[in-house]
């Protein structure tokens, strides 16, 4: 799908069919959604352009994400955030700007995209370049990352609650905090290499464009945003290694408790293990078992030499 946008008087009108792109009266943005193929053909056709994405799209250098084509056309490579199945990503968008025009190439229709398209039919300021589209949409994904920061932080508030309060839980529980504790820590990262994509195409716009007053203003802005991010980032970083830290420290002190439990059991019964074995010898000699009295007083002593150890070593606290 294309939807299509020409200026008027400064805003942003969209237009209704194929056909107005042969006009160009003051065309200023084209947003393929997964175009079809004869939208693909009447953009080749009409304005030299190849609707496709780069298939490099892991490739995160410079030159392979911002880049000039035969038609002098920059083309910029970026990645927006989006959420698809429940599960925070990145989808990769393909910026052309010819002149003052813009195309926008996208597989998913991305909700960044579509709130701009939206906001399009109240924004009261003058749309006057393409770089000033690419700016605003960069401002969003911006603010969209925070937004996504706040919730993992929300989140990870959370599970801290859950893993202080209930540090005496079953391995069950365990597992189900470091699972959560895992998805929260990649949400994370996606946002943090999400705002490294954001802050090297602005770098590169602010270095190699000649950009308008405002636009550099609006840039300075979003590239200290991004720096106020990544620092949060960071810190959320450090609160998933302290949670992850805590989560397997009380699965430690649980498995050592259950270590000394059975080290207390095995020292309190190598007495009765001992007299267990000197009764059982095959000396002929032995007093105590020509005696009526000895089955039941080898019973008492090995209770006795029981309960005296675990009654030292409940006054010592090694039983709690």
């Amino acid at each position: 799908m294309l939807h299509i946008f020409s200026t008027q008087k400064g805003r942003l009108i969209k237009q209704t069919s194929l056909r107005d792109l042969a006009l160009g009266n003051g065309l200023i943005w084209i947003d393929a959604v997964s175009p079809t193929d004869e939208e693909r053909e009447a953009i080749a056709t009409l304005f030299k352009i190849g609707l496709e994405l780069a298939e490099d799209d892991a490739d995160i250098e410079t030159s392979a994400r911002i880049f000039l084509d035969r038609s002098d056309y920059l083309n910029v490579r970026a990645d927006f955030l989006v959420e698809i199945a429940g599960r925070i990503t990145t989808e990769p968008v393909r910026f052309v700007i010819a002149e003052q025009f813009l195309f926008s190439i996208h597989e998913e229709d991305l909700p960044i995209i579509r709130l701009m398209r939206m906001r399009s039919k109240a924004d009261r300021r003058s749309w006057t370049s393409a770089l000033q589209i690419v700016t605003e949409l960069f401002a969003l994904d911006v603010e969209q990352s925070a937004d996504v920061l706040e919730d993992v932080y929300q989140s990870l508030k959370l599970i801290n609650d859950r893993v202080l309060a209930e540090k005496k839980g079953s391995n069950e529980e365990a597992e189900e905090y470091i699972q959560l504790i895992a998805k929260e820590e990649e949400i994370n990262g996606t946002v943090r290499r999400n705002l490294m994509d954001t802050r090297l195409v602005l770098s590169y716009l602010f270095r190699e464009q000649q950009l308008p007053k405002e636009l550099v203003a609006q840039v300075k802005i979003i590239q200290r945003d991004i720096e106020s991010l990544d620092g949060h980032t960071s810190f959320i970083f450090d609160k998933i290694n302290f949670l992850m830290d805590a989560v397997m420290g009380f699965i430690n002190i649980k498995q050592n408790k259950i270590i000394k439990i059975f080290s207390v059991a095995s020292v309190a019964m190598l007495p009765p293990t001992l007299i267990a074995s000197i009764y059982g010898m095959n000396f002929e000699y032995m007093p105590e078992l020509a005696q009526k009295w000895g089955y039941p007083f080898s019973l008492a002593l090995m209770a006795t030499s029981v309960l005296i150890p675990f009654y030292y070593f409940k006054r010592k606290g090694w039983m709690k």
